[in-house]
Parts: C-alpha cells; sequence; structure tokens
C-alpha cells in the first residue's frame, strides 16, 4: 500500500510538472492603420482616433495611437475640413454636421492617402422614453481603450 501511495505521488508530480501555455505560430505582419471615429449629427464631441494594429503574441495591452497623421472631413460637394488634433492621434470634429448633405474622411499618413466612402450622417433620435436597472458597469469614454480610463 505505501508502495501504491507513492507512484501515486510520482505519476502526480510528472503531470503537474509538464503543464505549458501554447502559444500559436501566428506570422508577424505589418502593423495598419485603424480608424475609429464617432460622428453623430448634433453633438459636439466628435472625434476621430487613429491606432496602428497589434499583433496576436503583441503583449502590449493599449493599441498605440498613430503620431504625424493628418486628417479631413471632406463633403459631397468638395469641401474639406481639416480636423485639429487634440492629442497623440486624436482629431475633434468641429463642424456642424448636416443630415442632408453626405461626408467622407480623408487621412494622410506616412504618405499614403486613406479615404472611405461617402456617408450621410443620421440625426440623432429623440428620445421618448428612459428607463434604468441598477448595476455597475465600466464605461471607455470617447471610445478610449486605457484601463486606467475606464469610469464604474
Amino acid at each position: 500500500m505505501n508502495r501504491l501511495i507513492k507512484y501515486c505521488i510520482l505519476l502526480f508530480a510528472i503531470f503537474q510538472s509538464c503543464e505549458e501555455i501554447y502559444k500559436p505560430d501566428v506570422d508577424v505582419v505589418d502593423t495598419a492603420l485603424v480608424v475609429d471615429a464617432r460622428i453623430v449629427s448634433g453633438r459636439n464631441d466628435n472625434t476621430v482616433s487613429l491606432f496602428q494594429s497589434m499583433g496576436y503574441n503583441d503583449e502590449r495591452r493599449v493599441f498605440p495611437p498613430v503620431s504625424g497623421a493628418s486628417a479631413w472631413l471632406v463633403e459631397s460637394n468638395g469641401t474639406e475640413h481639416k480636423l485639429g488634433e487634440i492629442s497623440t492621434g486624436k482629431f475633434v470634429v468641429n463642424i456642424n454636421l448636416k443630415s442632408d448633405i453626405q461626408y467622407k474622411l480623408k487621412i494622410l499618413h506616412e504618405g499614403d492617402t486613406f479615404e472611405s466612402s461617402f456617408e450621410a450622417v443620421p440625426p440623432a433620435p429623440e428620445v421618448d422614453t428612459v428607463y434604468g436597472e441598477a448595476g455597475i458597469k465600466l464605461v471607455a469614454p470617447e471610445g478610449s481603450n486605457k484601463i486606467d480610463e475606464m469610469i464604474k
């Protein structure tokens, strides 16, 4: 019986020591430009944020902001509005947007120009009923992806 206990302990130790975290072999690719635009007609806190993508096995927890880029909001009639950069990779849209005009984003980064298609900016819907439920929820202000900026 004593021998059986020793073998069981030995087998248990062997199986516990063979544990290894699996990290798949994923190809490393160049970073891509990520655009997060929050634009709603009738609001004055519209923003466009530019980030770099991250690899699957990247240890960073926050998408790095893009520096040195320029951004414009282009109306369907050709009028271009240069967006002001309020912090690295974050642009503010200080334009009175109209729901009957179509707009597109134009971004210049490292000599490359990126453009979206023209889209109408829908008006903000009217609120007819408000209700709530008790609870705690984490909210990311203005699309932030930093854990330190989360609000409870």
